[in-house]
């Protein structure tokens, strides 16, 4: 394939740049050592290290790495909005359905009490949500990125939650016209890059379905 004069050199460039190893850091002040980027997508970079694979947003990150990566804030709204958006693949059976919910289900107390297990696996949590504004930990920068909620198991346990500000809008809009906790069922995540040892349980709310 021929390329226009320059563009070769570009993408050797970048091809390049990208296998060098570098230290990333957030403005949270969490650190990436001896990090390549493997993807770059339009809400984040991909980090390979020793240690494994991590996504970081870019809302994360300083400005000049923003700008290095060619952050635009409108391309990531709209890739987050159809990650967020419903596969249409082949339908899974009601009683399938049911026993998968089931075995995923699991409760805050479980999760508390053996946290590493449970890094970066979607689990599910059922009971009440209420609007919340904590942020600490893991989440203790961010304000600007993420709304936070409570979630009520109904044990008498109760963790933090936080989901991205550009899904969740209208779960909080929800809340706010209730004036109080709402009940129903949530798809969560205990972030392995969020994670800090011996912290309260605060969780990434990545969907929700609200009971009547």
């Amino acid at each position: 394939m021929k390329y226009p004069h320059g563009t070769a050199l570009v993408i050797l460039f970048l091809s390049a740049s990208f296998a060098l190893a570098e230290d990333f850091k957030t403005i949270s002040g969490k650190e990436y050592k001896d990090a390549t980027v493997s993807r770059i997508e339009a809400d984040g970079i991909v980090l390979k290290t020793k240690s494994g694979i991590s996504k970081v947003y870019f809302a994360e990150l300083p400005k000049d790495v923003q700008e290095r990566f060619g952050y635009d804030p409108a391309k990531a709204a709209q890739f987050a909005k159809v990650q967020a958006a419903p596969a249409q693949s082949n339908p899974v059976a009601p009683k399938q359905q049911t026993q998968a919910t089931a075995e995923n289900l699991h409760t805050i107390r479980e999760v508390e009490t053996d946290q590493p297990s449970f890094l970066d696996q979607p689990f599910l949590l059922k009971g009440v949500i209420e609007v919340s504004d904590y942020y600490s930990w893991g989440y203790n920068r961010a304000q600007q990125t993420h709304y936070s909620f409570k979630i009520n198991d109904g044990t008498g346990r109760r963790c933090n939650a936080f989901m991205e500000r550009g899904k969740a809008g209208g779960l909080r809009q929800q809340l706010l016209s209730a004036g109080g906790p709402i009940k129903g069922l949530f798809t969560v995540v205990l972030l392995g890059r969020r994670y800090e040892k011996n912290a309260s349980l605060c969780v990434e709310l990545l969907d929700y379905r609200i009971e009547q």
